[in-house]
């Protein structure tokens, strides 16, 4: 998949060479909570150019952001999202941190 593809699905695990994130759009986190709490840890990252999208955090963040849109079947919903490998770091291209 190229990254110009990237915008096809609303959400997409990304996979860097250091780590993993759930790409979610900015605007459907900031509807749940407008400081993006208590989905936006420290572990995540924020598009700083226009805010269209979160990185969530594989481990710690992305879990409670699907526990949130799939209830008791976050697991088998997470199995059915489509994954983008990259060999960029997340962290040199994003900030991160809560957004207030």
């Amino acid at each position: 998949m190229s990254r110009k593809n990237w915008n096809d699905f609303p959400l997409l695990w990304i996979s860097t060479p250091s780590h993993g994130y759930l790409r979610v759009e900015y605007d459907e986190v900031a509807k749940v909570d407008k400081y993006l709490e208590p989905f936006v840890s420290q572990y995540s990252y924020i598009d700083p150019l226009n805010r269209q999208w979160v990185f969530l955090e594989e481990d710690c963040d992305a879990p409670k952001w699907l526990k949130h849109l799939y209830g008791e079947n976050w697991v088998e919903e997470a199995r059915k999202i489509k994954e983008f490998y990259t060999d960029t770091h997340i962290q040199s291209e994003f900030s991160f941190g809560r957004v207030k």
